[in-house]
């Protein structure tokens, strides 16, 4: 009776520890203390910083304090229009990444942090603790977060620009993209004379641009306005300007 009454509370607290999916309860991150932020409501979460992530589309994010496998995370959420807008305002965070891009998705791990494009989303996970368990839960986390608020896609990045990057390359430490003159400064202010006064362009930079600007002005005028533009900024302006079809300005350092 004494086995038979042992087998028993080892099921049962076998079973406590299950979730109805089968996980292990420690497998299913709990949450807590989550926030929503939508659109200009992102100023009331941080004081600078909201007009770079409105400029790329910010549409919402979910701010959550995150236990999981017993290690405690702070996750940030960022839903964005299209892949190519999370993987911008990724690329604008992503620095000295050690490693870059170990995953199936552009990510980048730092001390004590991890940061993705999947999808729509932009995913920062913070870990108080540099540990390495921590650091090793933390792409599974996003993952998890990813399948709870987030669409399937990858970024399009034009030709010229992926002919740029040889095999084995990471893509996370070499191509950035902006969308407007704030983001395209932080990158490379450089760059712009050339859109001055212009609006709904965008940028693919190689190499931070010291490899190629790709340039799409999205209209005839301004493509116009942008070569008139490079044309008066004469010898100071740093790049010699191709134009190419459908209003792509391809920029290279002279």
């Amino acid at each position: 009776m004494k086995l038979a009454r042992f087998f028993f509370l080892s099921l049962l607290a076998f079973l406590l520890l299950v979730s109805p999916s089968g996980l292990i309860a420690q497998d299913v991150p709990e949450i807590k203390n989550e926030r929503v932020f939508k659109g200009k409501a992102l100023y009331g979460f941080m004081n600078g910083g909201s007009d770079l992530f409105l400029e790329y589309g910010f549409e919402e994010l979910y701010v959550s304090d995150v236990k999981f496998k017993g290690s405690e995370f702070a996750v940030e959420v960022y839903m964005m229009p299209s892949p190519e807008d999370a993987y911008g305002i990724y690329s604008q965070h992503t620095f000295k990444c050690d490693p870059a891009d170990a995953g199936t998705c552009p990510d980048c791990t730092s001390p004590m942090q991890y940061q993705t494009a999947m999808g729509n989303l932009y995913i920062t996970v913070v870990y108080p603790s540099a540990s390495a368990r921590a650091a090793e839960y933390a792409p599974e986390l996003a993952g998890i977060f990813f399948r709870k608020y987030g669409t399937e896609g990858k970024p399009v990045i034009p030709e010229p620009v992926l002919a740029g990057v040889t095999e084995g390359d990471k893509i996370t430490l070499r191509v950035k993209y902006a969308r407007g003159a704030i983001s395209l400064s932080n990158l490379n202010s450089s760059v712009m004379p050339a859109v001055e006064g212009l609006e709904g362009y965008s940028a693919w930079l190689l190499d931070g641009g010291r490899t190629m600007i790709y340039l799409d002005m999205r209209t005839p005028e301004s493509m116009s306005k942008a070569l008139k533009n490079i044309s008066d900024a004469g010898e100071d302006f740093l790049f010699s300007a191709t134009s190419k079809p459908d209003n792509i300005l391809i920029l290279k350092i002279k």
